[in-house]
């Protein structure tokens, strides 16, 4: 009888291994095709996979992060936070999981229309990214993002000082210097507004938004010939800029050259009718 509950013991063993074996099996095979579909950019028919991979195998750590990733890809920010969120339950010292989570949070902003949601979703980009710089201190991505998220919240100080840190850890990183740039435009601090759209337009000669920032620096703070130089360095690069037409009229204007200020008026409206009410500073 002994033998019997042993030998019969033993079959149930082998059967459970048996089962894991070839669920393990079967959810890999989705987990590869995938991986595949993943690094063929089809991420609908990635989702798709991990997720029958997922029903088999809920645990998989990297499964639930690629699945995250391929969310990320298709816009789908709700499903990529579920899927982060996931993968912090089974290992929660995963940097990139909180990186990705915070930019997923941010990313979801447009699609909110409350006010107290969009706090709290800023709220917790921050906290994911604040986690992730506990975890790696040299994390430049993650205080770039945060530094956007202070940004947008107005909190300009704490903006400038992730964007130094960023630029600490990665000084090659041109955007950087554009974002602090805007910051310090922002705080009224235009020479060193202009130093860092300066240095980001070393970096990259054709940094558009740059030249139109610098001059819009130099505008502030009296220097009309320097900033139509920026403004007319943008519409060699991109005639049918209307913003950069109404800039240097407005730049035009200021420096008296009134004939000049009217022509670019006209052909900012040509481009754009909205900026018809625009109020000119002179006729």
């Amino acid at each position: 009888m002994a033998s019997r509950k042993k030998n019969a013991f033993r079959l149930l063993i082998a059967i459970f291994a048996i089962t894991m074996a070839t669920a393990a099996q079967s959810s890999n095979e989705h987990f590869k095709l995938a991986d595949a579909a993943f690094d063929a950019h089809n991420y609908v028919l990635a989702v798709a996979e991990y997720t029958k991979g997922l029903q088999i195998d809920p645990n998989d750590e990297a499964a639930n992060y690629n699945r995250g990733l391929a969310n990320y890809h298709t816009g789908n920010y709700a499903a990529v936070i579920t899927d982060l969120t996931k993968v912090l339950q089974i290992d929660p010292q995963n940097v990139d999981a909180f990186y990705r989570r915070g930019r997923a949070y941010y990313l979801r902003l447009p699609a909110l229309n409350d006010l107290v949601q969009e706090k709290a979703t800023l709220d917790a980009a921050i906290a994911d990214y604040t986690r992730a710089i506990q975890i790696k201190a040299d994390h430049a991505d993650a205080y770039r993002s945060r530094g956007q998220v202070y940004y947008v919240q107005g909190s300009y100080d704490r903006a400038m000082f992730d964007y130094s840190k960023a630029i600490q850890i990665d000084p090659d990183f041109l955007s950087d210097y554009y974002n602090r740039g805007l910051v310090y435009k922002e705080k009224q601090n235009f020479d060193a507004a202009i130093a860092d759209f300066t240095k980001a337009i070393k970096l990259d000669s054709g940094y558009l938004d740059a030249y139109l920032d610098r001059g819009r620096a130099y505008y502030n703070k009296g220097a009309y010939d320097l900033a139509i130089a920026d403004y007319t360095q943008v519409i060699r690069a991109k005639e049918r800029s209307a913003t950069a037409y109404l800039d240097r009229a407005n730049a035009y204007c200021k420096a008296g050259k009134n004939p000049l200020a009217k022509a670019d008026y006209e052909r900012a409206v040509q481009l754009q009718p909205a900026f018809s009410i625009s109020p000119r500073l002179c006729k």
